[in-house]
């Protein structure tokens, strides 16, 4: 009877345990299967602008779930970053011929440089997590970013396409301005046309180019860091995010702002601990252009402000490293920037000087063409007085090459007036920056003239504008002769005015430099 009863009992504890275990894995996977639902709604989770996911599980924890791409179900909107965007590529272009409706383009500035290309990719990325509703049952998505170049450009911008590479994006995948169903899209978004409802945001620029002014209506948001040009005023405030005050951007990049749009409404709770997981991929394409941007916040560049600080701290803690699946990355690279392995979160000082060195290549540079320098990263500005007209617009191409090495090209000034001339403007700066030893940044400016109705020289203009009028003391421009000799190789019979200036604040990128000579327009 006793040995019955011991018996008894060891099944009876036996049965209470099993019942107690099946009761918290049935709990567990409650919980872990309602965040997965609550990922794919609308409003919800760390990008929404209306609410967030907050879930206690069986520890206490709070979580805080939707971008991660191991939290996603099949037929839902990616979250992984580039599976979502190889699939709106892949249904815009083929919806393109019916003329959809309802379609939300997201594009960079003309130069399209990484700041410009990486943050378009992730504000359309976070708007089409946010509404998942906006991807429909037949797979189509109304977020579409794009790439702001033509595609033919990408391969020139070697640090993008690796950092995109990094992220496990691939760029052939993408949508270019030139690609033949962007363009029927853009020529067809008049009012008049069945895709008059397509809108667009702009980003990492305020006024859209000059090419794409018949649509200057259908921007309806901007997300920017430069100098307001006061263009499209139609736009709602609160849709009108540029962060330039007082003559200076307070942040350092536009992937800046895209990570405060991320995190902006994410409930945090002085008792709660809350568990962000960013998808790698984007979190890793943001981190490596701040970093690009603030050269890894250097102080002596002077281009980081706290806003990157902070974006940073947030990007390496809070982003899902386990899930980032890299490709074009050999060993010795991927033991350099992951020091502690995959699936950890990278050595931001190692990633940004990859980064930097591809960039910055001087092989690179010195096997460029002219033109090729030139187009690299572009940007064309144009004056609100007489608008139209060449006299009134100038380019501001920035090349990280020596002027010496830069000049001493063949054929320099032949095709730099052909340069001019397609892009319709009369007057050229070619900005050249430099790191030196110290990594203090080295800036110098060439300005090239083309010859107009009018008796005064424009370059010899813009230069005194820029080395004595008090609005632009601050860039400390100095007049510096240019050397024959480093014209050797140039034999063009074209007449064509060009100085050379060096300019002593070294913290004076494009940002700063633009501004001020729109000021000359206007007097």
């Amino acid at each position: 009877m006793i040995g019955a009863r011991i018996g008894k009992n060891k099944y009876l504890r036996t049965i209470g345990l099993l019942t107690v275990m099946l009761m918290a894995v049935v709990r567990l996977l409650f919980c872990h299967s309602f965040v997965l639902s609550q990922s794919t709604r609308a409003a919800a989770g760390l990008v929404s602008f209306r609410s967030s996911t907050r879930v206690v599980c069986g520890d206490g924890r709070t979580t805080t779930r939707i971008m991660s791409s191991n939290h996603q179900n099949d037929g839902d909107v990616a979250a992984n970053f580039g599976s979502q965007l190889q699939q709106v590529a892949t249904s815009f272009s083929r919806l393109a011929t019916t003329k959809p409706h309802g379609l939300h383009f997201y594009m960079g500035n003309e130069a399209g440089d990484a700041d410009s290309i990486i943050s378009s990719l992730a504000l359309a990325y976070t708007k089409n997590l946010e509404y998942s509703s906006s991807s429909d049952d037949d797979g189509t998505y109304s977020n579409i970013p794009l790439v702001s170049i033509p595609r033919s450009d990408m391969a020139l911008r070697r640090e993008t396409v690796l950092l995109l590479q990094m992220a496990g994006v691939s760029t052939e995948q993408l949508l270019y301005l030139d690609d033949a169903s962007v363009q029927s899209a853009f020529k067809g978004g008049t009012s008049s046309s069945r895709s008059s409802d397509m809108e667009l945001t702009l980003v990492d620029h305020n006024k859209i180019r000059n090419s794409l002014s018949h649509l200057s209506d259908r921007v309806v948001e901007i997300v920017d860091h430069h100098a307001d040009e006061e263009a499209h005023r139609h736009i709602v405030p609160h849709r009108r995010r540029i962060a330039f005050e007082h003559g200076h951007a307070t942040a350092g990049s536009a992937c800046t702002l895209m990570t405060e749009i991320m995190l902006e409404r994410v409930v945090h709770s002085a008792n709660d601990k809350i568990d962000i997981d960013i998808d790698a991929g984007v979190g890793l394409g943001l981190l490596g252009v701040i970093l690009i941007d603030t050269m890894n916040m250097s102080v002596e560049a002077g281009k980081g402000t706290d806003r990157d600080a902070n974006a940073i701290s947030n990007l390496v803690a809070h982003t899902d490293w386990t899930q980032l699946r890299p490709f074009a990355l050999d060993d010795k690279a991927a033991d350099r920037i992951f020091p502690k392995g995959l699936g950890t979160a990278p050595d931001c000082t190692e990633l940004h000087d990859y980064l930097r060195d591809c960039k910055f290549d001087p092989e690179f540079w010195k096997e460029l063409s002219v033109k090729d320098c030139l187009r690299i990263d572009y940007k064309r500005f144009e004056s609100s007085s007489d608008a139209g007209k060449p006299d009134n617009m100038f380019g501001l191409s920035s090349i990280l090459l020596s002027l010496d090495d830069f000049m001493s090209k063949p054929h320099l000034t032949n095709h730099v007036t052909e340069f001019m001339q397609s892009a319709n403007v009369g007057l050229l700066g070619v900005m050249s920056m430099k790191i030196g030893v110290d990594g203090t940044p080295n800036r110098e400016m060439l300005l090239f003239g083309s010859e107009n109705e009018s008796d005064n020289d424009p370059v010899d203009s813009m230069v005194q504008y820029l080395t004595g009028d008090e609005k632009s003391l601050f860039l400390n421009m100095k007049d510096v002769p240019i050397g024959t000799d480093v014209l050797a190789n140039d034999d063009s019979s074209n007449l064509i005015t060009m100085r050379r200036l060096y300019q002593g604040n070294t913290k004076g990128s494009r940002k700063q430099v633009a501004p001020v000579m729109l000021e000359y327009y206007k007097k």
